[in-house]
């Protein structure tokens, strides 16, 4: 058994296939035995968390060397982190060409890969964090989001607040989507299927929940 952990900004979480089946779960409730745990494979962008893994373990940060992920070059500075290395270098082995992968949480990150590697990308704020904006509007703290209706003009502060916040979450993502012409684009995050809703009609565009944990399962069962 190879057991994965994620520690990312708001979420925490392992998993490990159990008759091949990916079992996930928070980082703060795991109970599996983990010494029955051939390797341990951890990705963090919050090192706060690392003393929640009693056991010794890899981290993807010692697999980055001399700007590549193993045999990934990264097109990028040391400071691209663990989560959107791992992300590309999945895609980089399992879908040869250029693909784009968007995750979309705290912040939402939008990176590039190619048959040449990592070539960067792009980090946006994430839906939360754009509602807190509005926390700076004296008269508009207390009001509350209205359900998002594409086809009409916003015509109350609830309704404008909530189109506006959609459109400074989706309109920068499509802008750069086109300008990549990616042929695959895939999602994940916790917000990730409010994007995948906006470019429904897409058949190139996927999303996928568990993308993380599948990254990090393949790199630990194919790599080592």
């Amino acid at each position: 058994m190879n057991l994965t952990i994620d520690i990312g900004n708001t979420n925490q979480t392992y998993s490990y296939f159990n008759n091949k089946e990916l079992t996930i779960g928070s980082l703060a409730q795991l109970s599996t035995d983990i010494s029955m745990a051939k390797k341990i494979l951890v990705s963090s962008v919050n090192d706060d968390y690392l003393n929640l893994i009693p056991s010794p373990y890899i981290s993807i940060k010692t697999l980055i060397n001399n700007n590549q992920l193993l045999d990934m070059p990264i097109n990028y500075t040391s400071t691209l982190g663990q989560d959107r290395s791992v992300l590309a270098y999945y895609l980089y082995k399992k879908y040869p060409g250029t693909s784009v992968i968007i995750d979309s949480g705290t912040f939402t990150t939008l990176d590039i890969v190619t048959k040449d590697g990592y070539q960067g990308g792009y980090i946006l704020p994430g839906l939360e964090v754009l509602k807190q904006t509005y926390q700076a509007g004296t008269n508009l703290r207390s009001t509350s989001l209205d359900p998002i209706k594409k086809e009409s003009i916003p015509t109350s502060t609830s309704a404008a607040m909530s189109a506006g916040l959609m459109a400074t979450f989706l309109y920068p993502l499509e802008s750069i989507i086109q300008k990549i012409e990616a042929p695959r684009i895939f999602m994940t995050g916790g917000s990730a299927t409010i994007i995948h809703n906006h470019f429904e009609q897409r058949p190139h565009i996927h999303y996928e929940k568990n993308l993380m944990h599948m990254a990090l399962q393949f790199i630990a069962t194919e790599v080592f």
